[in-house]
């Protein structure tokens, strides 16, 4: 990965609903993650309904924007921290387990908007 490059300039946004989540540090840096897709498409593949298996196997998403924001992150930016999600309804148990594991406090989950 090219480190000068925001992840916004070389992969996609999921095509149903683009979801951030920004963790801001003690500090009041932040580091910010998406659920950014690797084969990003026009339109969702998924039916009403389905899973979301072919958001791993057709879109190729790294992971949901919790995860993708703690992978980005270092150890000393998480002690402490308060995660923001923006764009959804909620925060995932395994999502939750992943902030509170890497040293977030707190979690805040701001509404599910339509995407751009």
């Amino acid at each position: 990965m090219n480190s000068n490059k925001s992840p916004d300039e070389y992969l996609g946004q999921c095509a149903k609903l683009h979801v951030t989540c920004h963790i801001y540090s003690k500090s009041g840096e932040v580091v910010s993650g998406a659920n950014w897709c690797m084969n990003p498409q026009d339109v969702c593949p998924r039916e009403k309904g389905e899973d979301y298996t072919k958001c791993k196997t057709i879109c190729k998403q790294l992971g949901h924007a919790e995860e993708v924001a703690v992978w980005l992150s270092t150890k000393e930016h998480l002690q402490d921290s308060t995660a923001i999600v923006i764009n959804q309804s909620h925060s995932c148990r395994n999502c939750q387990e992943t902030l509170y594991k890497a040293g977030v406090l707190n979690i805040q989950v701001h509404g599910k908007f339509d995407s751009p």
